[in-house]
């Protein structure tokens, strides 16, 4: 598939920096693809297509040394792109039903957290243990406002935040395996 030229970003960016010192920036182009620049040493790279066609801004996130990409698909479900070693492997679909960009979150063990706002306006995750198999999705219950986002702070411990119903934002913690 060849791609036009520049394609505009019609989203907002989704960046994962790795330690090394190359930071990743991702977004909706105006075809509905997902893009990618990398930046390292004060130097972007040139655009590239990882294809996809999304609604809303992707996600991205670093799992150890796995770059991870996940957007909210036309069908509504959460599709993900995964490059393990220099190679994108494809969108496959995480199923669910969002109603907004999904929150992406990797572990340095290697896990993929999944984050979304359902169509019943609550949050919903669904977790990738390494060398695993996706566990079922499971509420975390609330009445959110805006899409999720999350961070893994280290030690066993996850945070995610959302805008409330009432425009309050909330956090969720999940330290160990314990919400």
């Amino acid at each position: 598939q060849v791609a036009p030229a520049e394609q505009a970003a019609t989203s907002a960016v989704a960046l994962a920096a790795d330690p090394s010192g190359l930071d990743h920036a991702f977004y909706r182009g105006q075809d509905g693809a997902v893009y990618g620049r990398t930046f390292r040493d004060g130097a972007w790279s040139a655009e590239s297509s990882i294809g996809g066609r999304i609604v809303g801004a992707p996600s991205a996130t670093l799992a150890q040394t796995t770059l991870v990409v996940g957007a909210r698909g036309t069908d509504g479900a959460l599709w993900l792109n995964i490059n393990s070693n220099g190679t994108w492997g494809g969108w496959q679909s995480v199923g669910g039903v969002l109603s907004a960009a999904p929150a992406v979150v990797g572990g340095a063990d290697g896990r993929i957290d999944v984050f979304v706002r359902g169509i019943d306006d609550g949050l919903w995750t669904r977790a990738l243990p390494p060398g695993g198999t996706w566990s079922p999705w499971t509420s975390l219950g609330g009445r959110l406002a805006s899409g999720p986002a999350g961070v893994n702070i280290g030690a066993g411990r996850l945070d995610v935040y959302a805008v409330g119903t009432h425009r309050a934002v909330w956090r969720a913690t999940r330290t160990g395996s314990t919400w």
